[in-house]
């Protein structure tokens, strides 16, 4: 018999802005993923989640699992699905909208926002994440993926560098003058609007359209969104603005195409196999909502994780050899994405554990990334670590498709920062981070360089 386990640490950690302590009172509930207190450093709570059991079944029927290589082991298992429709599981607000209550049976999509039937959306952002690539299986998943990959095969990543390093320093020209930012908005989130939105083929002037619709879509994508109704109705005014967008972009790149990558897809055939219209706005929209978050996030958390150590700092500015390595080691260390989700469709044996079939399994990858079973001295923040890749894009047949564009930006993101300003500092003294679960964000990043 497994015991509760209470996150004092949250607490400890949060100071005197958390919530009153005792709200969430143990993991069997997984309400304490809502809880701002974990949202702000969820990393000693993971340690205490990981030290308890590897493998947990909480008591609402979903499967908490924190080690990385029993992720690893879902993540590699054929029968694990991404389809959410699957599990007998469903989570709901609670009557106030603030708390994360469990109930079966039913329809889970643990993208909470596109779970709850509140009637007061067009259901377009629920249709949009049902059909993004990370939810749906093989056959499918396998024929879609394999017409789109060959745009982000290394080759091309490599030959896309220049242009990024490019886009980062005309948005860095934009900036010098003033001699600081808030970087988040200003470039973290710009670079990889910019780099999607022109490897698609959408025209300059159309590009701050979507740097303001992404974020509204990507927020009714987490968890946390079950607590806001205002963020679930942004999201799904978002999703009909951006569908009606790519789909008129598609008629005319059938009319007249170019050498971009939607061009591409539309062409893009195995024998008598192409993708669909609605499999085209659905992978380009997942190419603008992860390809946007993801890459912002490596770098606004890696760059408030190189300031809160000094000695890293003074290496990434002093070795730039080291920064390849150095990204992989940002990503492990404050992972942009935190949570990933299966479902076995047969029974599995993760770590000695049996997991049953159809039940809800909650991957914690920025646990997994902080194992001590797996990485020496986890806690410390070490550039020129070399045990091998984290896994912040996941891994098997849904590894994220455009990891090594991520990595590519992040690279050149930071690099191309600290060489243009090497007097740069961050003049935060105090994180906040945004209200989120699945992505890990700071809600803001001031600098200076002057």
């Amino acid at each position: 018999m497994t015991t509760a386990l209470h996150p004092r640490t949250i607490a400890d950690e949060a100071g005197a802005d958390a919530p009153a302590p005792g709200r969430f009172r143990s993991i069997d509930s997984v309400r304490f993923l809502l809880d701002p207190r974990f949202r702000a450093d969820p990393y000693p709570l993971y340690d205490r989640v990981r030290a308890h059991e590897r493998v947990h079944h909480a008591a609402v029927a979903a499967t908490l699992v924190s080690g990385y290589d029993e992720c690893l082991t879902v993540l590699k298992d054929p029968h694990a699905s991404s389809d959410e429709s699957h599990t007998d599981l469903r989570f709901s607000a609670g009557r106030d909208g603030a708390g994360l209550l469990a109930e079966a049976p039913g329809r889970l999509i643990f993208r909470l926002a596109a779970m709850l039937d509140t009637g007061e959306d067009s259901g377009a952002f629920r249709a949009m994440s049902q059909e993004l690539l990370i939810s749906i299986d093989p056959p499918d998943h396998t024929r879609i993926r394999a017409l789109a990959s060959r745009a982000f095969t290394p080759k091309v990543v490599d030959q896309m560098r220049p242009h990024i390093e490019s886009v980062a320093h005309r948005l860095l020209d934009g900036l010098e003058a003033d001699g600081g930012a808030e970087l988040l908005e200003r470039y973290c989130y710009e670079l990889p609007v910019i780099v999607i939105c022109e490897m698609l083929g959408v025209p300059a002037g159309d590009h701050a359209r979507f740097g303001a619709w992404v974020p509204d879509i990507v927020a009714g994508l987490d968890a946390a969104a079950v607590t806001s109704r205002r963020v679930r109705q942004r999201a799904d005014a978002a999703a009909v603005a951006i569908s009606a967008y790519l789909r008129e972009l598609i008629d005319r790149r059938r009319a007249d195409p170019d050498d971009r990558l939607l061009s591409g897809l539309i062409a893009a055939a195995d024998g008598d196999d192409r993708l669909s219209e609605d499999e085209l706005v659905a992978f380009a929209a997942l190419l603008l909502l992860a390809g946007h978050e993801t890459t912002a996030n490596l770098m606004g958390n890696g760059l408030w994780q190189l300031w809160r150590h000094a000695d890293q700092f003074h290496r990434w500015r002093t070795e730039p050899e080291l920064r390849p390595r150095g990204v992989e080691e940002l990503l492990r260390y404050d992972s942009p994405v935190q949570l990933a989700q299966r479902i076995p469709l047969e029974p599995i044996e993760v770590g000695g554990v049996h997991i049953a079939s159809r039940r809800f399994v909650m991957l914690l990858l920025g646990a997994a990334n902080r194992d001590p079973e797996r990485f020496t001295h986890p806690e410390r923040l070490d550039l020129a670590r070399d045990e091998g890749p984290p896994i912040s894009f996941g891994f098997g047949v849904h590894h994220c498709i455009g990891a090594s564009l991520a990595r590519a930006e992040g690279t050149i993101g930071l690099g191309v920062l600290f060489d243009r300003f090497p007097r740069l500092r961050v003049t935060l003294d105090r994180p906040r981070w945004r209200p989120n679960v699945i992505f890990r964000g700071l809600r803001e990043l001031p600098v200076r360089w002057d």
